[in-house]
Formats: C-alpha cells, sequence, structure tokens
C-alpha cells in the first residue's frame, strides 16, 4: 500500500458511515431519555400515604414565658438567650420528629420538662465562631394526651441569621428527602460545573500552545471549580449527608473571596489587558482577603464572615473591571471579541444576576432565600460548555487538517510513493540514530527517455506508475520507499536481517517484472536497475552507503543494457 493510498484509508476511517451515524443517534436518543427521567423524579411522586401522617408547621404557635406569641423565625433575646413553649397533643405527633434548620444558636428542647435534645457541640477551629446552617431531627417521645414543648436558646451572635427555620413536626425522612430534593437542581449545577471546569483545565493545558490562550482556558476552567466550590453551601446535601454544616460554608467564603483571580485573568487575556497593573491589584486583594480568611481561622480573633462586605466589594471591582476591559476591546480593531458573543452573553448574565444576588442579600436580610445567582451560574456553565465544545471541535478539525497536509507535504502526486522531502527527513533520521544498520537500495527505470520520446508522456507515466507499484509491492514490505526523481528511487530497509530482506526484496522485483512484461506486454519492456549497500552506524555513513549502491546500481543498469542489446 502506498503512502497516499494510506492516508486516503485513514481519510475515510475518520468519516462516520450512515450506519455508524444511526446507532449514534440511537445511543444519545437512549442518553436523553434517560436524562429526562432523572431531571423528572424529583417532582414526580406516588399520591397516598399514611393516613394518620400530619405535617404541620412548627414555626409557629410556641410562646415566651411572658406570654406574648412567638415566632421561631423572628426570636426576641435576654442577654443573648430566651425561651420558647409550645403545647402539642400525642394524636397529632405520634411517630413524628421535630426538623428544623438553625444559624448561631445553642439550645436544648424538653418535653414535659425531661430533655431529649441538647445541641452545644464543640466547635472545631474551621468553623469559625459560628457553625453555620444545621438541620436537625428531633425525635418526640411517646406520650399520653397533651405535652409541652420547651426551648432554651442561646445565640453565639444575634443578627438577621440567628434563628431556627423551615420548622414543622413531620416524619423525619420526609423532611430528608425533601431537603435533599429541594437541592437536587443545586447539587446537579454544582457537580456539572466541577466537572466541566476540570475538562476544560485539561484541554487547557494539552490542546492549547499560544501561552495567553491556555491562560485564559485554564482561568475559564477554574473559574467553574470555584463556582461549583460556591455553589455547594446552598445545596444542603453535603450538610444532610455527612452533618458537617462547616465544610460548606468555609468553601463558600474561600471561593467567594478567590473568584475575582480567575475571573479577571480570563478577562486580561481575552481582551489583551494581561500587561495591565488592576489585574494584579485585584489579584492581590483576592489572595489577601483569602489569607484573612485563614488567620481569623486559626487565631480565632473574629469570624470570617465579618469579611464578606469585602469579599462582595473585591467582586464587584472585578465585574466592573471586566466591563472596562470588554468596551476597551470591542473598540479595539485587531481584537476578535465579536467573534465570541456567546462568552459575552453569559458573563453579562453572570454579572446581572449576581449583582441582583448581592443586593437582596443586603436588602432582605434574614428573609433572603432566593439566590437568583443560581440560574445565572446555570446559564453561565451551559454557555461555557458549549463555547469550549466548539473550540475543542474547532482545534480537532484544524489538527485533522495539519495532519492531512503534513502528510500530503511528503507524498509524491505520481506514484503516491513517499517524495525527496519526505527522503531527505528519512535520511536525516538514519544518521541521527547511532544504533541504526540498514540497507539502502538505489533503483532507476531503464529507458524511459525513450519512452517518453517514442509514445509520449502519458505512456511514460505508466511505466513510473507500474515501476513504483512493483517496488512498493516488492520493497514496501519490509521497509520504505520513496520517489526521488523522475525515474529514480530510493527503498530503505532498517533492523537485523536486513541483508536476507533486500534480497527477498530485489528476487520479488525481477519476478514481478517479468510477470508485468508477460502480460501488459508495454511498447517498450520495463526494466528496472538496483544497487543496494549496507549502513551501519559507527561503521560507514550514510553518504557513503548511498554513493556505493549508486554505483552498484550503474553496473547493473549497463548489465541490463548489454543484455537487451545482445537479444536484439
Amino acid at each position: 500500500m502506498s503512502f497516499s493510498d494510506d492516508i486516503k484509508r485513514q481519510d475515510d476511517q475518520r468519516k462516520a458511515t450512515p450506519r455508524e451515524k444511526i446507532y449514534t443517534f440511537i445511543i444519545l436518543g437512549v442518553v436523553l431519555f434517560c436524562l429526562i427521567l432523572l431531571f423528572l423524579h424529583p417532582f414526580v411522586k406516588i399520591a397516598g400515604g399514611n393516613l394518620t401522617s400530619f405535617d404541620t408547621n412548627a414555626n409557629i404557635g410556641w410562646t415566651y414565658e411572658d406570654g406574648n406569641s412567638a415566632d421561631l423565625t423572628k426570636l426576641r433575646f435576654s442577654n443573648n438567650k430566651g425561651v420558647v413553649t409550645r403545647d402539642i397533643t400525642s394524636v397529632f405527633t405520634a411517630g413524628k420528629d421535630l426538623c428544623f434548620e438553625t444559624s448561631n444558636l445553642f439550645f436544648r428542647i424538653y418535653l414535659n420538662d425531661e430533655q431529649i435534645y441538647d445541641f452545644h457541640p464543640e466547635i472545631p477551629f474551621y468553623y469559625g465562631k459560628y457553625y453555620g446552617d444545621y438541620t436537625h431531627f428531633v425525635n418526640i417521645p411517646f406520650f399520653k394526651g397533651t405535652g409541652h414543648l420547651r426551648i432554651e436558646y442561646e445565640a453565639l451572635t444575634i443578627n438577621n441569621w440567628t434563628s431556627f427555620r423551615s420548622a414543622r413536626l413531620t416524619e423525619g425522612n420526609d423532611y430528608l428527602r425533601e431537603g435533599v430534593g429541594a437541592g437536587i437542581f443545586q447539587f446537579a449545577l454544582c457537580f456539572t460545573s466541577c466537572i466541566i471546569g476540570l475538562i476544560i483545565i485539561l484541554m487547557g493545558i494539552v490542546f492549547h500552545v499560544r501561552r495567553n490562550s491556555m491562560l485564559e482556558t485554564v482561568s475559564l476552567g477554574s473559574l467553574s471549580i470555584l463556582v461549583a466550590c460556591f455553589l455547594m453551601s446552598s445545596t444542603k446535601i453535603w450538610q444532610l449527608l455527612f452533618m458537617d454544616s462547616a465544610m460548606p460554608r468555609l468553601t463558600e467564603y474561600i471561593a467567594l473571596a478567590l473568584m475575582p483571580v480567575p475571573f479577571v485573568l480570563f478577562v486580561s487575556s481575552y481582551s489583551g489587558k494581561l500587561k495591565h497593573k488592576l489585574p494584579v491589584v485585584v489579584c492581590c486583594t483576592s489572595f489577601s482577603l483569602f489569607a484573612m480568611i485563614l488567620i481569623t481561622l486559626f487565631t480565632g480573633i473574629f469570624d470570617f464572615s465579618v469579611l464578606l462586605m469585602g469579599i462582595h466589594t473585591n467582586l464587584i471591582i472585578a465585574m466592573i473591571l471586566l466591563i472596562a476591559f470588554f468596551f476597551s476591546a470591542i473598540r479595539s480593531k485587531d481584537s476578535d471579541i465579536p467573534r465570541r458573543n456567546s462568552l459575552i452573553v453569559a458573563f453579562v448574565i453572570l454579572i446581572i444576576t449576581g449583582v441582583i444576588d448581592m443586593v437582596l442579600y443586603y436588602v432582605m436580610k434574614g428573609s433572603y432565600s432566593i439566590r437568583t445567582v443560581n440560574y445565572g451560574l446555570a446559564a453561565f456553565i451551559i454557555i461555557v460548555a458549549v463555547y469550549e465544545l466548539r473550540n475543542i471541535m474547532e482545534i480537532n478539525r484544524k489538527t485533522s487538517e495539519a495532519d492531512t497536509m503534513f502528510r500530503l507535504a511528503r507524498v509524491d502526486g505520481l506514484t503516491g510513493l513517499a517524495n525527496r522531502f519526505a527522503f531527505d527527513e528519512a535520511e536525516k533520521e538514519l544518521s541521527d540514530d547511532e544504533t541504526s544498520q540498514a540497507s539502502l537500495t538505489l533503483l532507476d527505470i531503464n529507458d524511459l527517455k525513450m519512452v517518453n520520446d517514442r509514445y509520449g508522456h502519458s505512456e511514460g507515466d505508466r511505466h513510473i506508475k507500474a515501476a513504483a507499484r512493483i517496488i512498493d509491492e516488492s520493497f514496501g514490505k519490509y521497509g520504505k520507499c520513496f520517489r526521488i526523481g523522475g525515474d529514480e528511487f530510493f527503498a530503505i530497509i532498517k533492523g537485523a536481517g536486513h541483508e536476507a530482506l533486500v534480497l527477498n526484496a530485489v528476487q520479488e522485483m525481477t519476478e514481478a517484472i517479468s510477470r508485468y512484461n508477460q502480460d501488459v506486454n508495454p511498447p517498450i519492456p520495463l526494466h528496472i536497475a538496483c544497487g543496494t549497500a549496507s549502513y551501519e552506524s559507527g561503521i560507514n555513513t550514510v553518504s557513503e552507503s548511498e554513493k556505493l549502491a549508486d554505483s552498484r546500481m550503474y553496473l547493473h543498469k549497463k548489465r541490463i543494457k548489454e543484455a537487451n542489446a545482445a537479444r536484439s
């Protein structure tokens, strides 16, 4: 098989057949159907249940010691402490749990003056001053008639988040299942963002060779991973499964503190502003905030949550910088930003939802529960994934084209054998290899000028093609063949036993020429003269072996002419 035939075969292998396309669409259809089922799963429930099962809102119905009504979401404190009470009946609470979430509170729960739950944990250093959001499942022991619940609570700190939330008298399994279901979207977004980030980073390292391009892609992937870390705290799945509220909280603050770094580096690389001083300032500020979080953890001076306003301010500066760099790059005639509209849309959505989220956080304070940025992040991740997928496809297309061009540049157009350029490379490779040994064979077509002069160049081309095919079939199975001139060819057979292999090749070529002349009966019989010489690194040089092969080829050429003259 010739060099060009090998290229065509590989190109054909890259093209999908109609049957392969059909099977591919079938597989993709099955995957899509399964994904739809997974997406619908949290929203589909079987009707029915325990007839005695009641779900009671436990945020209300409480009273303070002075008789005033109490709402667990808006507690009253005296010296950072307080007590609320409530009566319950065994009919409605049998087999139930008192389920709720807390922030910044220690407490004890009593039923008929008997303690049934105590929450005064030792807070590890990485929790900071507070433990964040924690979910509790308090089993109500069996009792008869009416029971008296009492909660004695103590605040670690008093702010809008210091409260009990989502309190319900229900079955603990239902509360857990609904808590996981409520966070399934954020969990899926978190997981997807992390995977996409890792893929983008690997792609940036593997595919992008230009320094700025690699920084751009790696920054985008790092940003996606930091987004995943930020989303982890809102899923509640981590805390519900591992009963650890500190790590998601700490991860969220660290992610917010460091998010401006890949954000600004991406935009700077993307817009050609990498040498600007402002990105350095934002990066230094982000790492300073990160360092301050670590300092507060290990020293206990204050809780790292007090740094939140500084973290938000740093994010706003990064957003302003992004907008400024974008507008500056758009005005530049050399910029290719207008051709990347999808990424501009992604960042605009992210900035708008992020700003809305920050405003709602400070305006609504304790009643803030909707994180609009989650939807912005979902759109951002989808757009970024599509953008990078198109990038991969474009890189793959260009790589494939470059590979094809590389190969075609080394193929002789008429015969399909490797050409002179490929021979020069092979020759250099042989010379540079200090352990190489090979047989070098120079071949020449006899009487080609006579064929061209008498029967035209068309017949001459057929003569050359026939010779190339025979040479490739004879020598190609043992080594590599080249067309190095109009009527000249070269064969290199490397490795141990090359002397025996080249003798086999010469014998096979002689027999093939005889069959061709007999079967095709060309106007002038085909004759190929050849000369072979051995090369071994350290014994002789490639140039010396080629000269020896050349002289032997001319001797053979002379013998062929003499034999032809004797016959005529």
